[in-house]
């Protein structure tokens, strides 16, 4: 389940938008996922299906860097599930919930996207851009 965390980051993941100098944004998402799971053999389960939900609570702030348009994001994604299968002949519940992987991102417009206030900004036409975009995961355990 820990790969919901590494999805979770989508909702912040405009790293290659200019935005204003100093924004900021607080996100939530909801996903629900429900059916089955497939093991193809590689441990004795039959059956198994899962129906589990991840919120995803996010944050983004943009500023400069050097000059040029950055931005920082963070993400801490929580996860509960039912799931049930038959385990060598006996049929087996099981529940989870919990924090997943948190994830953070640093996104810095190398050429094309300088730091504006708001009347520069408005003013701006984008021509060319290139960014670094850097991530990172603080792997955790449901």
């Amino acid at each position: 389940m820990s790969t919901v965390g590494h999805a979770c980051i989508g909702p912040v993941s405009a790293a290659y938008v200019i935005s204003l100098l100093h924004s900021n944004a607080v996100i939530l998402t909801w996903s629900y996922y429900d059916g089955n799971i497939l093991f193809d053999g590689a441990v004795p389960v039959t059956g198994a299906t899962g129906t589990y939900y991840a919120s995803t609570y996010s944050y983004y702030h943009s500023f400069s860097l050097f000059g040029r348009s950055a931005d920082i994001a963070a993400s801490l994604p929580y996860a509960v599930g039912n799931f049930q299968g038959t385990v060598v002949g006996a049929e087996k519940q099981l529940y989870r919930s919990g924090l997943l992987d948190s994830s953070f991102r640093l996104s810095v417009n190398l050429m094309g996207g300088p730091s504006m206030a708001p009347q520069k900004f408005a003013k701006w036409q984008q021509k060319i851009l290139l960014a670094r975009v850097s991530r990172w995961w603080l792997p955790r355990s449901i």
